[in-house]
């Protein structure tokens, strides 16, 4: 968690190197796995990232999505849940009330077309 597993140390000069790499990490005791993407620096939950490709979204715009609700909504994240019939994207709520993230009973909802317009790059983030 403090990222020093990505810190590769030189063996001639003993300079240290931060060196990222994607990876995917699964705890079988816990039934947990999170995905690792080196490119943004941004770990996303397994499960996430498997509904996200299962409604054949895009997992860069339900990033940025989140990134735009946690700029908006500094102690909450958001995970994609599902798509409804409608097309709306459900996501998770947690909140961080006492510095650990707690899922919450809310939703957050958005359209489809908004999904789209971040999608296709036309929304400011």
């Amino acid at each position: 968690m403090d990222g020093s597993l990505f810190i590769w140390v030189c063996p001639n000069c003993k300079k240290k190197f931060n060196a990222p790499y994607s990876f995917l990490y699964h705890d079988m005791a816990h039934n947990f796995k999170v995905y690792f993407e080196s490119e943004k620096s941004h770990i996303i939950p397994f499960g996430e990232y498997l509904r996200v490709k299962e409604n054949g979204l895009d997992m860069k715009a339900i990033a940025a999505i989140a990134a735009k609700f946690r700029d908006e909504n500094p102690q909450m994240n958001i995970l994609f849940d599902s798509m409804t019939a409608d097309k709306e994207l459900l996501f998770s709520v947690l909140e961080k009330p006492n510095g650990i993230w707690e899922f919450t009973e809310r939703k957050h909802v958005i359209s489809y077309e908004e999904y789209s317009l971040t999608h296709f790059g036309h929304l400011d983030n």
